[in-house]
């Protein structure tokens, strides 16, 4: 069987007419290359786009058909690129590559302040040695005689260093919560914090030397601390220990209890079974209950303030119970003596 011819000048050569096959090739459009067939834009269905007008003087001019066609087409392809409208460009997307949570410049970590950061400037986030923060002094304990509370913090930061009194940077919540919670009368000012003496309070840290952050600090520092701290507990007894932060509880832990056993989960609020500054023999001391709290630094977003306020107040009625207790008792006493 004889192929079907593929197209139409195959169909002339299967006829034999050569004339025509010539008159059919020159009157044919020149073939373009696919680069450029690429990068030109869609034309609509019956029009050539612009750069088929620049190529059209391949045709034969003296054709009337394409020169109606071709002015046809100009018309109306300045019609088409005048209601043309730009193709709206997606808004942008955040990148979703981890960023540092640790804040390293002094906008971005509220432990720093002005005087400092002109001293220390844009160090790594890391561990500093003691060296780095020298020209810093160490905070006094707020402790005494006959406490019913003493907190706990880590270290003392930057502004609480400078200032020399506790919880100085305005946007720690301490004060705050300290207050609504029942322990104090009123929110005092850093400046007031010895007026916790008063209240049968007292204030300490695991670590004396101040840093920015707790990153400053090695774990080697935060378990060295522990004896110390339990020695302050055992020498001026109080009823009730409040360690503000997991984390100083779990240097703590650690070193008088080791670590926590397969399958124990861990809460805050008061943890059963476990004292600070005991003492053995014959005038023991059973020592210190304990009571872990969140962190009250701004930091700490999480959980939410109301959240923090709720386990604090534990300790605010447990306080003020507390001392109603002691007042009856000295009520009483007076009574007998007169």
């Amino acid at each position: 069987m004889s192929q079907k011819p593929k197209n139409r000048t195959q169909n002339l050569v299967a006829k034999g007419s050569k004339t025509e096959i010539q008159e059919v090739e020159a009157q044919a459009p020149p073939r373009r290359s696919p680069r450029k067939l690429l990068s030109r834009s869609p034309a609509p269905i019956g029009l050539t786009s612009i750069s088929d007008e620049e190529n059209s003087d391949a045709f034969d001019s003296s054709s009337e058909a394409h020169a109606v066609q071709k002015s046809s087409s100009r018309k109306r392809q300045s019609g088409n690129i005048g209601q043309s409208t730009p193709k709206k460009r997606k808004p942008s997307t955040p990148s979703k590559r981890s960023k540092s949570n640790t804040p390293t410049t002094p906008s971005q970590n509220p432990e720093y302040d002005d005087a400092a950061f002109s001293t220390v400037k844009k160090r790594q986030v890391g561990y500093e040695p003691p060296s780095v923060y020298a020209h810093l002094a160490p905070l006094t304990d707020i402790i005494g005689p006959n406490l019913l509370l003493l907190f706990i913090g880590t270290n003392p930061g930057i502004s609480t260093a400078t200032a020399g009194h506790a919880y100085a940077y305005p946007q720690n919540k301490f004060w705050k919560i300290v207050h609504e919670s029942g322990i104090t009368p009123y929110q005092f000012k850093p400046q007031e914090d010895r007026k916790l003496l008063d209240y049968s309070c007292g204030n300490t840290n695991l670590v004396d030397r101040p840093t920015p952050s707790v990153a400053q600090l090695s774990a080697k520092e935060l378990t060295a601390g522990v004896p110390g701290l339990d020695e302050k507990v055992r020498v001026w007894r109080p009823e009730v220990v409040c360690i503000v932060g997991k984390m100083i509880w779990d240097s703590i832990r650690k070193v008088k209890y080791g670590k926590p056993g397969k399958g124990e989960v861990f809460k805050y609020g008061w943890q059963e079974g476990m004292r600070m500054g005991e003492v053995k023999g014959k005038d023991g001391w059973e020592g210190a209950k304990v009571f872990v709290a969140y962190s009250t630094s701004c930091i700490s977003a999480l959980p939410l303030y109301p959240v923090k306020l709720e386990l604090l107040t534990q300790i605010g009625d447990w306080i003020k119970a507390r001392r109603r207790e002691i007042a009856q008792d000295t009520v009483a006493e007076d009574g007998t003596s007169s």
